[in-house]
């Protein structure tokens, strides 16, 4: 009899320990893997954001000095500028624009020097005259490839040519090649980053910390088919690197920026470690309570009451379940104490680097940045614990008294930089008498959040998104909220499936389908209503109409 019970008692331990956790490493191993794609996608995207970021700069740059070139053509004669002295007062002037201009060299469209000022650097021209001198005449523009002097100080030409009846005559200016290295130098933030600039015969035009000298050839895989933006992992050494690649229009060089995955990934990296802690801690728990509960139930079980047995068997099997329902939950508590600590001590930190004897230390921006680095990946663990609170427990609505026009104001403004980058602008139209309303605002931030971030991606580049409030004119007691976007609009064969589950015209993965769905659901429990209206080539205009309580 002894021996049934504990062949009895090992058994319930088993299936208990079974029961609890193979749901618990499920969703374990299904956190670690999507925490692990989530921060290789962040990674990616934030790197191409980066590089579009230093491309745009590169490319103004070159704009204004091709600006600042044709100014001088347009305003200044070519008998003016063939007079040294009169020369030497328009470089003077340029200078002033920017500093980096060195001299200035007026030619017929022969080529024939008609005037040269400024610094002479201590080289010969670079090779290939007359290709630049075609190039110029052909296309109104020219921007060289960098050389450099005596003392390895980087120069390059830009020139503008002048088309008069009396023939062509050209300004060519010789400028400091060191603003590529300025302007691309905060890239290289990590120890293991690097970011350089080439031609499309992979010859450095910028210095670079691991892939050769400049003027060298670059040992970077080869990105010279490619256009735009793009982002690509590569293994080096066993290594795995993040490429972002960015072409120039003019002139032809392509923006390499490399970066270390296990750096940029590395907080997220740190939190599944974390998260395999805590599983293999509430594993040995469940053990432990298992083994417990079933010592209880084998020692207080009737040997003649099946019913009895049966009922004492499912209660455990229901708490053992019930308990699967918290242990997400619980995950998220174990990692919020810690973050707390993190973003207190912090805090803290930032207080001290504000005295003044701080303040003057050489370091003191290098660790200002590392604290405001410090806070915001806390902020982005904490959406992370927030989403596992979520998946643990249901979060019930709540209605409290808002401001429509804040939350827009708040949802607006967390994609204004990416706006920024893409030329896009927002055009807002807040009724300054909007009333009140009591809804979610949680729930309604994320149905805003999901028609804007589709609107970007309808936008592509160089658009407008426009954001108005107002009261319904038709009903006192509703107000209307309009998100419109200037893209190619949707067809009418779209249209109509645009608010159905998993339904996407998004290619390769890039999204699930479910942004406008979860949005339509969302404000019809909040007692609203959504309509979307659009044409090909007209753009698409949401309209959202909400009751005041």
């Amino acid at each position: 009899m002894a021996g049934r019970g504990e062949m009895t008692r090992l058994g319930v331990v088993l299936g208990a320990v079974l029961l609890a956790l193979i749901p618990m490493f499920m969703l374990g191993f299904t956190l670690y893997f999507f925490i692990g794609e989530a921060a290789r996608d962040k990674a990616q995207e934030e790197l191409r954001v980066l590089a579009e970021a230093k491309r745009s700069l590169l490319q103004r740059f070159f704009d204004d000095r091709i600006i600042n070139l044709k100014s001088v053509t347009d305003t200044q004669s070519r008998q003016g500028m063939a007079d040294s002295s009169h020369s030497t007062s328009v470089l003077n002037l340029v200078r002033l624009q920017s500093k980096y201009f060195v001299a200035i060299e007026v030619t017929d469209e022969n080529g024939n020097r008609l005037a040269y000022v400024g610094d002479t650097p201590q080289t010969a021209q670079p090779a290939n005259r007359d290709g630049w001198l075609k190039s110029v005449i052909s296309s109104g523009t020219y921007i060289g490839d960098v050389f450099v002097d005596a003392d390895h100080v980087p120069y390059m030409f830009i020139a503008v040519n002048k088309r008069e009846e009396a023939g062509n005559w050209i300004v060519r200016a010789t400028l400091r090649a060191d603003f590529i290295d300025e302007i691309i130098d905060s890239a290289r933030s990590g120890p293991r980053d690097d970011a350089f600039v080439v031609n499309t015969d992979k010859i450095l035009q910028s210095g670079s910390r691991f892939s050769g000298q400049l003027l060298g050839k670059s040992t970077v895989p080869d990105f010279s088919s490619d256009a735009g933006v793009s982002v690509r992992e590569l293994s080096e050494n066993g290594e795995t690197k993040l490429y972002a690649e960015a072409s120039l229009g003019s002139p032809k060089w392509i923006l390499v920026i490399k970066e270390d995955l296990r750096d940029r990934m590395g907080s997220l990296l740190g939190l599944r470690w974390y998260i395999g802690a805590i599983l293999a801690l509430i594993s040995v728990l469940v053990l432990v309570g298992a083994m417990l509960a079933s010592g209880w139930f084998v020692e207080h079980q009737s040997p003649v009451s099946a019913e009895s047995t049966s009922e004492q068997d499912a209660v455990i099997q229901w708490s053992k379940m019930a308990a699967l329902g918290k242990m997400a939950a619980g995950i998220a508590h174990e990692i919020n104490n810690p973050l707390a600590i993190i973003a207190e001590k912090a805090g803290w930190m930032k207080d001290l680097l504000e005295e003044e004897e701080l303040s003057q230390s050489a370091h003191f921006k290098d660790l200002q940045d590392c604290v405001i680095k410090i806070r915001d990946q806390v902020e982005r663990c904490k959406i992370v614990t927030h989403h596992l609170l979520r998946f643990g427990r249901r979060i019930a609505p709540i209605h409290e008294t808002v401001d429509v026009n804040q939350i827009l104001i708040d949802t607006v403004a967390l994609f204004e930089s990416e706006a920024y980058f893409r030329e896009i602008q927002f055009k807002k139209d807040y009724d300054p008498l909007l009333p009140r309303i009591s809804t979610d605002p949680t729930q309604l931030q994320q149905v805003f959040l999901n028609i804007i971030d589709n609107a970007l991606d309808a936008v592509g580049n160089s658009g407008t998104i426009g954001v108005k409030t107002r009261k319904n004119p038709d009903i006192s007691h509703e107000i209307v909220i309009e998100i419109s976007d200037t893209g190619p609009g949707i067809p009418q064969s779209v249209l109509r499936h645009i608010f159905e589950p998993f339904f996407t015209t998004k290619k390769g993965g890039e999204a699930k389908g479910l942004g406008l769905s979860v949005s339509y659901s969302i404000i019809e429990r909040l007692g609203g209503h959504i309509r979307v209206a659009s044409e090909e080539g007209s753009g698409t205009t949401f309209t959202i109409t909400l009751p005041l309580t």
